[in-house]
């Protein structure tokens, strides 16, 4: 196995934890997500979001990266919960660095709740963003009026972003597929790098093997050793 060059950092949903979404990974692939990046030296990190009041289930306490009043396109984005997660997973990110992985060759990815912090963390208000080897959003959305549409915009009119993956399921009775798609527009009118919405068929609010396998592929694409 390939002495670490390069990483990815995966952010789970709402309710999960590291470890959950890593066994997640780890089931739909057979075990050759994390393996086959291993092998090409990126290493993978799964944190955990921290235990706050969550609104969508009365206030108690759950493991979310920020709060959300309602499910919805049209509902108000937490600022202050999104900028606390994005410097959780910032001082991730500086951790890898200092360990001698190139900005460049660092990658975040997410899925669901952590599919949208990822955005902000690689294009709105990360301190590594724009910089970053790529970002992965999968089954997510960002709300009507996000703060990262102004944030994305003032920074790649100019220059170029992280290549984005993005991809959902068209079943996907959580998070509508309607709202993925003016995400992904609204992602592309403000200059960034992602050059389709992948949808799946039949695919409801979850990882499948062929997502997983393409996010590997894509994954290997921009942080592998030939990149």
């Amino acid at each position: 196995m390939s002495s670490p060059s390069s990483a990815l950092i995966f952010l789970h949903g709402s309710g999960d934890t590291g470890e959950g979404v890593q066994a997640w990974l780890h089931a739909v692939s057979d075990g050759a997500f994390e393996a086959s990046l291993a092998r090409d030296g990126i290493i993978l990190q799964f944190p955990t979001a921290p235990r706050i009041p969550y609104s969508l289930i009365g206030g108690a306490p759950q493991t979310v990266w920020f709060d959300r009043v309602a499910m919805a396109y049209e509902a108000p984005e937490d600022v202050p919960g999104l900028k606390r997660s994005v410097e959780l997973v910032d001082k991730e990110i500086d951790k890898l660095v200092h360990s001698g992985i190139p900005i460049s060759k660092i990658g975040v990815g997410g899925m669901s709740m952590g599919g949208c912090l990822a955005l902000h963390v690689a294009y709105g208000m990360g301190r590594y963003a724009g910089r970053l080897g790529m970002a992965a959003s999968l089954s997510t959305f960002l709300p009507k009026e996000s703060c990262l549409d102004a944030d994305a915009t003032r920074r790649f009119t100019a220059s170029s972003s992280p290549p984005l993956f993005m991809a959902h399921g068209q079943n996907d009775g959580m998070i509508r597929l309607e709202w993925a798609r003016a995400t992904h527009g609204r992602l592309l009118a403000a200059g960034i790098a992602g050059k389709e919405l992948l949808e799946f068929p039949g695919v409801q609010h979850e990882l499948c093997p062929e997502e997983v396998a393409l996010l590997r592929s894509f994954a290997l694409q921009h942080l592998g050793k030939g990149a």
